[in-house]
């Protein structure tokens, strides 16, 4: 991999992972036509999403930090007899559903690993998931009524 495929690569990534479109996919299409292979693409995939996943922190922390707090007040609330109260605030809630939301992924994730691995490295399944992604997205656009969150 060359310096230039690596700055685009990155480029791209950092572009891509705060639309609403699939930043794997675009990563995994350029590093295809781009002939970049072998196990150097799995390590330096992952270090492009872990850049992302620092700036999410940096951009994030300060509601990254009143969440561990909450999760320490949960533990509190549980450890004392008061139990979860979920709806005790907006951020106790809102880690609750992050958790929720966390488990069927991680789930299907680690059941599913061996055949999203083998999606990810051919084009036709990736190109069939970018066009269903964008045709939603044409969809929720053309039909949603102009309401945004």
């Amino acid at each position: 991999m060359t310096l230039f495929e690596s700055v685009i690569l990155g480029l791209v990534q950092g572009l891509a992972e705060f639309l609403p479109i699939s930043s794997s996919g675009h990563l995994a299409a350029l590093q295809h036509f781009f002939g970049i292979s072998g196990d150097n693409v799995l390590t330096f995939t992952v270090l492009l999403h872990f850049g992302t996943l620092i700036s999410i922190f940096i951009a994030y922390w300060s509601d990254i930090v009143m969440l561990v707090k909450e999760l320490f007040a949960t533990i509190k609330d549980v450890c004392t007899g008061k139990g979860l109260q979920v709806n005790k605030n907006e951020t106790r809630k809102l880690g609750f559903m992050i958790i929720a939301a966390s488990i069927p992924t991680a789930v299907i994730g680690l059941l599913f690993n061996d055949f999203f691995e083998s999606l990810y490295t051919s084009m036709l399944p990736i190109g069939i998931c970018l066009l269903i992604t964008g045709t939603c997205l044409f969809l929720a656009e053309r039909f949603g009524g102009g309401k945004r969150a």
